[in-house]
């Protein structure tokens, strides 16, 4: 069940994030905010950088599944009881937080990411699908975000077409 979960979870997040970038590049202004700013400087330009970034998504990944749905959650639902919801709310609630640098719609959408994680983690008993798929999701997102990114602050500049490629 966990490997068919994964999978599922992997190709939702792959498609968000997919959509996401688009939606982005579709709109030059929302470009020169201060976070699509921050991205074009931080994220993997190189190979060597994307190596490095590999590496460090499979920590963020495992990391934060470990502490936001293996640890908080777990200790909210013990102390819950038979009250489930409480450990999905409180582990999503401090998952949200923790992103709190994205801005608003950024706690809304990772309070959303956390409790679907959150369930999903209670329903399959394992952090394996919601590990794997914050992996796909950040990995999505630091490999083709900088490059469209670009493309359309380029495209902005020049006065060309604004649609992502």
């Amino acid at each position: 069940m966990a490997a068919s979960l994964s999978i599922v979870l992997c190709m939702l997040a792959l498609i968000n994030q997919v959509v996401s970038i688009r939606r982005l590049a579709a709109r030059p202004s929302e470009l020169k905010a201060t976070l699509p700013q921050l991205v074009l400087k931080i994220f993997p330009r190189t190979d060597i950088e994307r190596l490095v970034f590999v590496a460090l998504v499979v920590t963020v990944a495992l990391c934060e599944e470990l502490i936001y749905r293996g640890f908080v959650q777990r200790v909210f639902q013990d102390a819950a009881g038979e009250f489930v919801a409480a450990g999905i709310f409180i582990s999503a609630v401090f998952f949200s937080i923790a992103h709190v640098y994205q801005g608003r719609r950024g706690l809304i959408s990772t309070f959303v990411v956390g409790a679907l994680f959150a369930t999903i983690r209670w329903w399959s008993g394992s952090i394996v699908p919601s590990a794997c798929a914050h992996f796909v999701a950040d990995l999505t997102v630091g490999l083709l975000a900088p490059n469209r990114l670009r493309a359309a602050l380029e495209r902005s500049a020049t006065g060309g077409d604004t649609q992502p490629v």
